[in-house]
Parts: structure tokens; C-alpha cells; sequence
């Protein structure tokens, strides 16, 4: 996991469909949700899981693993 990429920064300003495809390219195994900014979510930890932010349609933060 530690040649792995854990945050995307790239994808801030990305429409949700280009950040989906540059996500699977990336790596293919994680397990993508498409949040609006501002939603709530658990503090869970799960180490394959990015959450991505969006508001109207557009990627809104650096998403990052966990």
C-alpha cells in the first residue's frame, strides 16, 4: 500500500464524471463516493474507501483515503 496513492488533489475543480475515470485509472480497487459538500458523514476509518465532495457537479477538496 505505500506505492499506493492516498490523496488526489488533481481532481479539485474536475467535473464528478472526470474525477470518476481519473479515480479508476488511478487505482481501480477503491471504493468511490460522491458526497455533497457539506454532507454528513461517519468518522469511520476504511482504508480503500475516497470520499469525493462535490458541489454542483465539481469537485470541491483534495480527496484522500480512509
Amino acid at each position: 500500500m505505500a506505492d499506493q496513492k492516498t490523496t488526489f488533489p488533481e481532481l479539485v475543480g474536475m467535473s464528478q464524471d472526470e474525477a470518476q475515470k481519473a479515480i479508476q485509472t488511478a487505482n481501480p480497487a477503491l471504493q468511490v463516493e460522491f458526497l455533497e459538500e457539506g454532507s454528513p458523514v461517519t468518522e469511520d476509518q476504511v482504508p480503500n474507501r475516497l470520499r469525493v465532495f462535490v458541489k454542483d457537479g465539481k469537485v470541491t477538496c483534495v480527496p484522500s483515503m480512509g
